[in-house]
């Protein structure tokens, strides 16, 4: 009969075997009957947590490693699981206290801060790692702090993209990132088009494709941002002809597809986003979603409440509202324009005003509500509180040219002729103190407005800076005459002199059709006359009969209203190594 200690030893040797052929259910069994009898056996706690890994039983590694003694020894491997099961925090709690010379440690915690979005500690890990690593790795690390070099272009932590000192096609592509981030879109498509860094990594044709998928979609994106969008669904859809096995790749495709399609195509935006992790993601795109950054997952986010929009599901719309604002708070101020725009789409006016005049996250989404609240009112014709709402807006605001302009605009077609003159003084002022030229179109509302408020001496102080600007313009002679006039006797000699640069109306008859004038249609020309004056009587010679005529209602404020029910595109994101296909090569020297 065996004994105790014969049972042992043929326990140790099927868990060698066991470990050999790799049978990890049979090695958690063996090393737990080991266990029940020796648990102070750290080699066996080790191959029980090891076993656990490669079975992707990452919660089991956890409870395991809680209930051994050797917690502070497993917790490299303990990290790990935690990290595998997103629990970052947990990660970076486990790793703290370990020894950070070693390599592992240091990777793992790269890529935990990495995940954590913590990118300025994890490039100062990977600096160090590069630093103080003497291995076969050193392209991957160098492609890891590119990509978190990108990300922190990206959130506007860094400035300078830097020249391009890319060795592999991973590090080149996080420099194409970098430069999407800062806009340098003719630059960032010539390097997603280069192919030749592929072929130099010795990649296999099956590798090569799956990255030029990556590489295809990030190079859509950059082109869809050069407003080139033929080009880029053409792009997109044909990465999704080849169905990538990426899930995350399939769900920037099809979430800037949709943002292609706007309020077209909608059977097809239903489909693609199906793909699209959103606010009440389920659980197969859960994993999904932990791929992207925050930035990305809020983009993602909006774009499911704008597809509901556009495919006039309100209640909907204004539900995964309510539930992406819990997730991401930033987007608050664009989402309560989106749930206003949704009523005003029922036609439920007053509702979207109200729920503009909600309390707002910032100061910027607060101008923004406002304007779009004006913008609705304005849609009904309701100019009084229009102009409410503009008159409560901070007086820096209301002094900006399109929000002054609009404002100007009401205020004359409300027969408020002083505040409008002295809305438009004050904007004068404010670019005058700010040594910026005064657009000329402003001068000449100006003294128009003087004439309405019969103020002939301001109307000319601001005729004769007019004419400075523009010397040949008689219309401002013919203007000026009519304030120097209208100002009396210490008027008439100016405007008698002023007469004189004026054209002889003799060589002005002269060069007069007469037989033309008495082949005219004279009733057409007196219908089109009449037409022209106002029912309070002829405009004063060369002046507008409203001064908001032309060029002053060109300049309105933009509010953000209409980029609220349109889907934004995102890119892939910058890539690091341990999202890579590639396999770990020997360095290049």
């Amino acid at each position: 009969m065996p004994t105790h200690k014969q049972d042992l030893s043929v326990a140790y040797a099927e868990l060698a075997k066991f470990t050999q052929s790799r049978e990890n259910e049979r090695v958690i069994k063996t090393c737990n009957k080991i266990l029940n009898e020796n648990p102070g056996e750290f080699e066996v706690w080790k191959c029980k947590v090891v076993a656990y890994l490669q079975l992707s039983k990452f919660q089991d590694v956890v409870s395991t490693v809680e209930r051994s003694k050797f917690a502070k020894e497993l917790a490299f491997e303990c990290a790990y699981a935690h990290y595998r099961l997103n629990n970052l925090s947990e990660a970076l709690e486990t790793l703290s206290g370990q020894d950070e010379s070693q390599l592992k440690i240091m990777e793992l915690k790269g890529q935990i801060l990495y995940r954590l979005e913590r990118f300025k500690d994890c490039q100062q890990v990977y600096k160090r790692l590069i630093r103080e690593s003497a291995d076969d790795y050193e392209d991957e690390r160098n492609a890891n702090l590119a990509a978190v070099h990108a990300q922190l272009i990206i959130e506007g932590e860094e400035q300078d993209v830097g020249a391009d000192t890319s060795e592999t096609y991973e590090q080149k592509y996080n420099y194409g990132c970098a430069l999407i981030a800062k806009r340098r879109l003719a630059e960032a498509e010539q390097v997603f088009r280069g192919k030749s860094s592929l072929e130099e990594d010795e990649l296999t044709e099956e590798e090569i494709e799956t990255e030029l998928a990556v590489i295809r979609v990030q190079l859509a994106y950059c082109l869809q941002l050069q407003k080139r969008e033929k080009e880029a669904l053409a792009m997109y859809n044909a990465v999704l002809k080849t169905r990538p096995d990426d899930p995350a790749l399939l769900a920037v495709a099809c979430n800037n597809i949709v943002a292609i399609n706007r309020e077209q195509n909608i059977f097809d935006s239903k489909k693609k986003m199906r793909s699209v992790p959103g606010p009440d993601a389920q659980k197969d795109l859960e994993t999904v979603a932990q791929k992207f950054t925050r930035r990305q997952r809020s983009s993602m986010a909006f774009n499911h409440c704008v597809l509901a929009y556009h495919v006039h599901q309100m209640e909907q719309c204004r539900k995964l509202g309510e539930r992406t604002v819990e997730l991401y708070p930033e987007l608050s101020g664009v989402l309560l324009r989106l749930r206003a725009a949704s009523f005003w789409k029922e036609k439920a006016s007053s509702n979207a005003v109200k729920v503009l005049s909600e309390s707002s996250r910032t100061p910027e989404d607060r101008l923004e509500n406002n304007l779009a609240a004006a913008q609705l009112l304005l849609a009904e014709t309701k100019k009084a509180e229009a102009v409410q709402i503009f008159e409560s807006l901070p007086k820096e605001v209301r002094l900006r040219l399109g929000v002054a302009s609009v404002l100007v605009n009401l205020y004359v077609s409300l027969g408020k002729f002083e505040p409008a003159s002295q809305l438009l003084n004050d904007a004068i002022g404010r670019l005058q103190k700010s040594k910026q030229p005064v657009p000329p179109y402003m001068l000449r509302h100006q003294a128009a407005l003087y004439f309405k408020l019969n103020k002939p001496g301001e109307a000319a102080k601001t005729l004769e800076t007019l004419m400075k600007l523009e010397p040949e313009n008689k219309r401002f002679v013919v203007q000026l005459m009519h304030a120097y006039t209208s100002m009396g006797p210490s008027g008439a000699s100016k405007a008698k002199e002023l007469s004189k640069t004026l054209p002889d109306p003799r060589d002005l008859v002269k060069q007069v059709d007469v037989e033309a004038l008495e082949r005219a249609n004279w009733a057409v020309a007196g219908t089109k006359l009449l037409k022209k004056q106002t029912p309070g009587g002829v405009a004063a010679p060369g002046t507008p009969s409203s001064p908001v005529e032309g060029d002053m209602s060109k300049h309105r404020p933009k509010a953000d209203g209409a980029a609220s029910n349109e889907a934004t595109p995102i890119p892939s994101g910058p890539r690091t190594h341990r999202n890579a296909k590639k396999k770990p090569k020997k360095t290049r020297r």
